[in-house]
This record gives structure tokens, sequence and C-alpha cells, in this order.
């Protein structure tokens, strides 16, 4: 799988729908999502400078966030910006 990297103020940015599974990834944005999707994301942990692990990332992408795993559409996991952990 072909990964999109581009370099955003020296630090490797993608968006989540992007990332290999078996990584972990600091999240650093929440970008064009709108209301509802918004809410959604951050409803079940996923904010600025929280930390997840792409456990699957077909469609959907299956993240672990603190205990728990959640499945989120590409759609989705297209307006969460990453970072490596």
């Amino acid at each position: 799988m072909a990964v999109a990297w581009h370099n955003t103020d020296s630090v490797d940015e993608l968006t989540l729908e992007r990332c290999p599974a078996g990584l972990s990834w600091r999240i650093v944005a929440l970008e064009d999502a709108d209301d509802d999707e918004d809410c959604r994301l951050r409803e079940m942990g996923m904010y600025e400078g929280a930390v997840l692990t792409v456990i699957s990332s077909g469609d959907p992408v299956v993240v672990a966030l603190f205990e728990s795993r959640f499945a989120i559409c590409r759609r989705c996991a297209r307006h969460v910006t990453v970072v490596p952990a």
C-alpha cells in the first residue's frame, strides 16, 4: 500500500485514511468535517493530542484509542490529520 506523505513545517502529516496498520499516530487536527462528524469523532475521544493505533487500514479504518476500538468510515477518517507518535 502506497502512503501519501506530505511535509508541513518539517513534520510528516497525513490523514488517518492513509495510515498503515500497526503504527501509532498523534492527532494534530480534525479538519473540514461537518458538525455532526466532528462531534461524533470528539465523542469517541478523538481530539488534538490523542494517540491512536491503526489496527486495520481498510474501509472502515479500525483504530485503538485508549481502551477501545472504533471503526471509522474512510470518508470521516480523511478529516483526521495525524503525525507519527
